[in-house]
């Protein structure tokens, strides 16, 4: 088993700054989900990218990316993961009503 070298110690203190970002744009993410009609299923499209903005972020902090403002990088990340969804969702929407 190959040991992998650390290149920063403080990942998790690192991630918890980033998550505060990814959380208020979840929060966003929630009311825009009730706003649009969606209040059943609201809370799963929210998990999701809570997930996918969390292994996304761990993955770069692991690789000993330097960031410089980890709230906004939690928020941007956050905001390309709901675009891509947008976008897909639009996708196979007009695909389905074609």
């Amino acid at each position: 088993m190959e040991l992998k070298e650390i290149k920063n110690p403080n990942h998790e203190t690192m991630w918890k700054a980033a998550r505060w970002g990814v959380i208020i744009f979840c929060v966003i993410h929630f009311l825009f989900e009730i706003l649009t009609g969606n209040s059943k299923s609201a809370a799963l499209p929210v998990m999701f990218n809570f997930w996918i903005s969390g292994w996304y972020i761990k993955g770069q902090i692991a690789k000993g990316k330097q960031m410089k403002n980890l709230l906004l990088m939690g928020l941007s990340v956050s905001g390309v993961v709901f675009l891509i969804r947008l976008a897909l969702g639009t996708a196979f929407y007009l695909l389905m009503t074609k």
